[in-house]
């Protein structure tokens, strides 16, 4: 049965991860004691290679105990982190190709979409549909719940961010957030803000009730394509096709710092539980760790990759961070001192 994700989790296009050397073991690098190691590999379970699946997505159970991995073509995996894939249970199928999904802060319901102009919401615990969310003229490419689960936003290639809420799965707003179409959609914590970025190279902030716009940052040169908020919701990270990633602070709409350290798109980024460090997914097949305050740790080729990254997220203890690459492979990475540089 299915526990509590940590709600989370839109896939935006293709996601590059992780430093360090990509060889399985206790290769570390750190920067004020910070350390990043991987702990498990798990290989693609037969089933997948078999079928010829391709992964979407990864996500920790709230406990931590179980890893969920979402195809694209609908299947639904967990495993026990201890046991590994090859005792792969199959959850269910969705009846529509998934291409983005986020996960509600009670991490019982699931909101995806997938090649076309509309949205789904899914029980996970009754396996079954609830809503479909029609009304956009172009693709759907981004997702985000309200921080109290009440409500949607979908974001589209045409232009609007629309508002559902989810006891009725009724449209109750309509944004028209960016006329080069939006490619991210974030909400503040308190749940009555709206961030949403895309083509037109500044992200809006939204008191989408209303509607009105109380802030505009500007400072990409290029589309935005990724929107990440702090745990606090203190800071805002975003991302775009140039590999800039700025920091801003979204209270005072202020710039705190910019990061220049990948050469493609962004296509991950990810705070810190504490907030002091950043991660950074690039589609160069790179990954840089970063310091809030602006120190650079490191990055590490992509050729030493195994393939580009889809996802990385930290599980909700902030200890651990799951990656996930297309044809299968799961790495889960932890945070502290790894065991043979441990002292004895």
């Amino acid at each position: 049965m299915l526990k509590c994700f940590r709600g989370l989790t839109l896939l935006l296009s293709s996601f590059i991860l992780l430093l360090l050397l990509g060889v399985v073991g206790c290769v570390f690098t750190s920067l004020e004691n910070v350390a990043l190691y991987v702990w498990k590999e798990y290989k693609a379970p037969k089933i997948v290679q078999k079928k010829g699946l391709v992964l979407y997505g990864g996500e920790f159970s709230w406990d931590e105990d179980r890893v969920y991995l979402f195809f694209g073509n609908g299947e639904v995996f967990s495993f026990d982190v201890d046991k590994g894939p090859e005792k792969l249970e199959f959850l269910f199928k969705l009846p529509h190709l998934l291409r983005g999904f986020r996960i509600s802060p009670d991490g019982k319901r699931l909101a995806f979409f997938s090649d076309g102009k509309g949205a789904w919401l899914w029980d996970m615990e009754l396996r079954k549909e609830v809503y479909s969310f029609v009304g956009h003229r172009d693709p759907v490419k981004a997702l985000a719940f309200s921080p109290d689960g009440k409500f949607l936003a979908t974001g589209s290639l045409d232009g609007m961010v629309k508002i559902w809420d989810l006891a009725t799965g009724k449209e109750v707003q309509t944004l028209e957030a960016d006329i080069e179409g939006v490619r991210a959609v974030e909400f503040t914590q308190d749940g009555k803000g709206l961030l949403t970025a895309g083509g037109g190279k500044k992200i809006k902030h939204w008191l989408w009730k209303v509607p009105k716009i109380v802030r505009e940052f500007s400072g990409h040169e290029e589309e935005i394509v990724v929107l990440a908020l702090s745990p606090s919701g203190r800071y805002l990270a975003s991302g775009d096709l140039n590999g800039v990633v700025i920091l801003w602070d979204l209270e005072t709409g202020r710039l705190l710092r910019d990061f220049h350290h990948h050469q493609k798109a962004i296509t991950a980024i990810e705070f810190s539980r504490d907030e002091n460090y950043i991660l950074i997914g690039s589609a160069d097949k790179t990954v840089s760790l970063v310091s809030r305050e602006g120190g650079f740790l490191r990055v590490v080729p992509g050729a030493v990759q195994p393939g580009r990254v889809i996802s990385f997220r930290y599980g909700r203890k902030g200890k651990r961070v799951i990656s996930v690459f297309p044809q299968g492979l799961v790495r889960i990475w932890k945070i502290g001192t790894p065991p043979s540089k441990k002292k004895k």
